[in-house]
């Protein structure tokens, strides 16, 4: 069942350069040069993997602590907008096409039945729903990327304190974050059509044939 996420908002730095970084600081710069670059990036390398696990625990926590139900927010929406957008281009020239995602994204939209408008049609649907898929990467010269990816459902959305202004929020979101191989970029593919899969099982839970909306 897909679940409530929280928001990840997670600056992972490149290991290389937090490396040279802290070589620059006098009181451990002797420490450092006993220490050969290839073991200390190693050793930054498994630092910077047990913090990820860390914040993965922590927010795992948190979000059995986050009782909104977001799935609520898909009823009643047969159609919307689907836009699939990549922060850095790198990750294409090394195997993953974002084109060809976004056409996976949709053959999997489709087969649940639902319809995507396009962008003049999506304009003049009220609450111009959208799914937004997107993906950050930063490239590492130690030949890994850093990655986030999220899928979010956004949409107009009115505030219960004020009737007279509305904006566009994220109503539903899950994503995903780690490290990967240069070489094994396209392995992210799976991996954020996974993530589709999750809105998909809440999107159908609240959208089941003869089912009325509230």
């Amino acid at each position: 069942m897909g679940s409530c996420h929280i928001y990840w908002i997670f600056l992972i730095y490149q290991i290389d350069s937090f490396y040279a970084y802290i070589s620059q600081l006098h009181f451990i710069s002797r420490i450092f040069q006993m220490i050969s670059p290839i073991a200390m990036q190693r050793t930054l390398l498994a630092v910077f993997i047990s913090l990820l696990l860390l914040f993965s625990a922590a927010s795992a926590e948190a979000q059995q602590r986050f009782t909104a139900d977001q799935k609520q927010s898909l009823q009643g929406i047969p159609a919307f907008l689907l836009v699939v957008e990549f922060e850095e281009n790198t990750v294409e020239t090394d195997g993953l096409n974002r084109a060809a995602l976004e056409i996976e994204v949709a053959q999997r939209l489709r087969r649940a039945g639902i319809r995507l408008m396009n962008e003049v049609e999506w304009s003049r649907q009220p609450g111009v729903p959208y799914l937004y898929v997107y993906l950050n990467t930063v490239r590492s010269e130690l030949g890994f990327y850093s990655y986030r990816a999220e899928v979010r459902f956004k949409q107009e959305v009115i505030p219960v304190r004020n009737n007279g202004i509305s904006s566009i929020a994220t109503t539903w979101e899950t994503g995903s974050l780690g490290f990967i191989g240069v070489n094994r970029v396209d392995t992210l593919k799976p991996e954020i059509l996974a993530l589709v899969d999750e809105f998909l099982i809440d999107y159908r839970q609240v959208n089941r044939p003869g089912r009325s909306p509230r």
